[in-house]
């Protein structure tokens, strides 16, 4: 029994340690996520989706992905935030308008953002 109780529990946090996603689609108008190097993210609100993955190399961290307008509402979704010390943003308007991004900066610590404006 014991056996079982361990393989059980390996599994269970095999299965808590991949891929970090957050969604609050129709709750709230911005969300908030703190990353770190190899963390992915699939954000959404009612109007907006950010899909980024988080990546370092020799002392850097890298953001990419992509930010999408999922609404007809006259808005536009951005995605914002820092990598390391640098500060990026990118936008899209227009319902099903997509763009991609990629951003670095020194460190191994991102925050990002999703709001609608």
């Amino acid at each position: 029994m014991k056996r079982i109780a361990a393989v059980v529990l390996a599994i269970v946090s095999i299965a808590t340690v991949g891929v970090t996603t957050a969604s609050a689609a129709g709750v709230a108008k911005s969300n908030n996520l703190q990353g770190v190097c190899g963390d992915d993210y699939d954000i959404e609100t009612s109007g907006g989706r950010v899909v980024a993955s988080l990546w370092c190399y020799d002392g850097k961290i890298y953001v990419d992905g992509w930010v999408k307008d999922t609404d007809a509402d006259g808005q536009c979704a951005q995605v914002y935030g820092n990598v390391g010390s640098t500060d990026f943003s990118s936008k899209a308007c227009g319902n099903g308008t997509k763009k991609e991004f990629h951003y670095s900066g020194k460190g191994s610590t991102a925050h990002i953002y999703l709001r609608e404006f």
